[in-house]
């Protein structure tokens, strides 16, 4: 410490009494960019052509929810695949509403039944792939597809079970009839 204090000490020894005074340089504060007018025009011309399009994803989007509330599926299915085309345009394919519209046609293709088990279960996925970069582990949109995904398997499950059960039970009467 005392080395430290004495360096110093030699240190103000070489400098001048009078120091050098440079002069302030006053800024003036720092504006916005502007643009040209032609410029400034383009950009808002753009906003307001993809907020359009936003309210029509959007809109097309409740259209397709409200013709699942009256249970026409493929016309919510029609309708929620425009707001997907219309929507990843503009606010691209990682948002939580893209997956939110994926979700929602996965639970739509399940209330069409069986034969379009596997379109349910594609979309669900995408929904969860999308969420899990997404969202926060805890999300409600992620435990909701989640529990979707869940729900499709369980109940492939049972069908798989209740098939083997019946094919079980006529392999039985079978071989009960040829004794």
């Amino acid at each position: 410490r005392a080395a430290a204090i004495h360096d110093s000490q030699q240190w103000s020894d070489k400098v001048p009494s009078r120091a050098i005074k440079f002069p302030q340089v006053h800024r003036a504060p720092k504006r916005k960019k502007r643009f040209p007018p032609m410029f400034r025009r383009r950009r808002s011309q753009q906003k307001k052509e993809s907020e359009s399009q936003t309210e029509l994803g959007m809109a097309v989007y409740r259209k397709g929810v409200s013709m699942a509330k009256e249970q026409k599926w493929e016309e919510a299915i029609l309708a929620w695949q425009h707001s997907l085309e219309v929507l990843e345009g503009v606010i691209g394919k990682q948002h939580r509403i893209i997956a939110k519209i994926y979700n929602k046609i996965g639970v739509a293709y399940y209330a069409l039944g069986e034969t379009y088990k596997y379109e349910s279960y594609e979309a669900f996925q995408e929904a969860l792939s999308i969420q899990q970069k997404s969202l926060q582990p805890g999300d409600k949109d992620l435990v909701e597809t989640l529990n979707n995904i869940c729900y499709l398997l369980h109940n492939e499950q049972k069908r798989g079970d209740h098939s083997e059960q019946s094919s079980v039970s006529s392999s039985s009467t079978e071989s009960l009839s040829e004794e």
